[in-house]
C-alpha cells in the first residue's frame, strides 16, 4: 500500500469518526467553550492509569459537569493509546510522590510474584496503580486547563456552515 493511499485512508476515517461529529455537535447548538471543555475533560481522564476505568469516568463526569456524552467518548476513545503510554510515568511520578522503591515492571519478575505471594502481589501492584492515580489527580486539572484553551483555538477556526435564522 502506498503512503498516499495510507494517509488518504486515516485522513477519510479521522474526518469520518472525529471531525464530522464534533462539527455537528457544534451545529446541534453546543457552544465552542463547553465542547473545547468537553474535550478536555475526555482526553484527560482518557489518561488515568487504571485499564479499565475510564468510560465510567467519562459517563460520570458527563453527567455530574453537564458535559456532551457523544463528544467526552469520543475523546476518550481517540486518546485511549495516551493510556498506555503514560501508565507507566504516572506509576513512577506516584512513587516519587510517596517516596516509595518503584515496583517491578519486568513481565517474568510480575509472574513470578503472583505465583509466588499472589496477595502481596496485589497489594503491591494495586498500590503502584493507586498511587499513580493520585500522580494523575495532581496533573489533570492542570492538564484539563491547557487542553480547554488549545482546543478553544482550534474550533473556533473550525468551518461551520452558516445557519440562516427564521424570519
Amino acid at each position: 500500500m502506498h503512503r498516499s493511499s495510507v494517509v488518504s485512508k486515516i485522513s477519510s476515517f479521522l474526518q469520518k469518526k472525529l471531525i464530522t461529529p464534533l462539527i455537528d455537535l457544534l451545529k446541534q447548538g453546543i457552544t465552542p467553550e463547553k465542547l473545547a471543555l468537553t474535550l478536555s475533560i475526555g482526553i484527560v481522564l482518557a489518561c488515568f492509569p487504571l485499564l479499565g476505568t475510564t468510560t465510567t469516568l467519562c459517563v460520570f463526569a458527563a453527567y455530574f459537569f453537564r458535559l456532551n456524552q457523544v463528544a467526552i467518548q469520543i475523546a476518550n476513545y481517540a486518546a485511549y493509546p495516551l493510556q498506555i503510554v503514560l501508565m507507566i510515568p504516572f506509576f513512577r511520578m506516584g512513587e516519587k510522590i510517596f517516596g516509595v522503591v518503584p515496583a517491578s515492571l519486568n513481565v517474568t519478575e510480575i509472574v513470578t510474584l503472583f505465583k509466588n505471594d499472589p496477595k502481596g502481589a496485589v497489594i503491591l501492584y494495586g498500590m503502584t496503580g493507586l498511587r499513580g492515580a493520585v500522580a494523575w489527580a495532581i496533573v489533570a486539572p492542570f492538564a484539563i486547563f491547557i487542553f480547554s484553551k488549545i482546543f478553544l483555538i482550534f474550533i473556533k477556526k473550525m468551518p461551520l456552515p452558516k445557519i440562516k435564522n427564521p424570519d
